[in-house]
């Protein structure tokens, strides 16, 4: 009888089969990956495309919210006349003002006005009530309705976000003006920077915007006031200001 001896090589066929097992996980694996990654991609494009959509609504509704405000301010009635004067006059007309101009404002000079160690700052008007303070009492009043403000070149300067700026000036304050809508003078005197006076006018469209209520004040570059500017002797013709809303106390 012949015995017969079965054997089992499992060297080649054994290491294909394991690695089209392993291949096998590795492709699921990967299936599910994209499957899931699919999934996440899904869920964060439509959330962001959620939040894209309401910035949209929001800015939609601010920009019509905006164009609402707008329209309504262009449909106000805008000022297209001054109102009319009312003219204040001292006895000795030392003073003469329409009150019906009725502002504040500081007048910048658009050119450099230097007289010695002082340099000319500002003109600086204020309303109405002002004046009137002024007016009641002008020898005790501490009350400055027109001023012309210089700025001691030799005193220290300080430094902020709109540049350096010097720490000491000097206030003349016009103990004689004119101010009506065809024309502003003035004069002051100080014991340092001397004799101060100035013959002008404001821009009747500045004036025109200033009484306007509908109107908001704000810096303008342009030239709103022109005239004639003496200080300590030095004339000069045609300076010429522009303006910056200035906060006095009757505003």
């Amino acid at each position: 009888m012949t015995d017969y001896t079965v054997s089992r090589d499992n060297g080649p066929n054994g290491c294909v089969i394991a690695l089209a097992v392993v291949g096998g996980v590795a492709i699921v694996a990967a299936i599910l990956l994209c499957v899931f990654g699919y999934i996440g991609y899904t869920a964060y494009t439509t959330q962001h495309a959620k939040q894209q959509a309401q910035i949209k609504k929001n800015r939609e509704k601010y920009a019509a919210s905006a164009s609402s405000a707008a329209a309504s301010r262009d449909a106000a009635p805008h000022l297209t006349a001054l109102p009319p004067a009312i003219m204040v006059t001292s006895a000795d007309k030392h003073v003469v003002r329409d009150e019906a101009l009725d502002f504040s404002a500081e007048f910048d000079p658009k050119a450099p006005v230097t007289s010695g160690r002082y340099q000319l700052a500002s003109i600086e008007m204020s309303g109405v009530g002002t004046f009137a303070e002024y007016e009641h009492d002008p020898v005790r009043s501490e009350a400055t309705p027109l001023a012309v403000v210089f700025a001691d070149t030799t005193s220290k300067q300080v430094k902020d976000k709109s540049g350096a700026h010097y720490t000491k000036f000097v206030t003349v304050t016009a103990d004689r003006y004119v101010l009506t809508r065809d024309k502003i003078s003035f004069q002051g005197h100080d014991d340092h920077v001397g004799d101060v006076t100035f013959d002008g006018a404001i821009d009747p469209a500045f004036l025109l915007r200033m009484n306007d209520p509908n109107h908001t004040p704000g810096y303008e570059q342009g030239a709103v006031m022109t005239g004639t500017l003496t200080v300590a002797g030095q004339t000069i013709k045609n300076a010429t200001f522009s303006f910056t809303v200035f906060d006095s106390e009757d505003d």
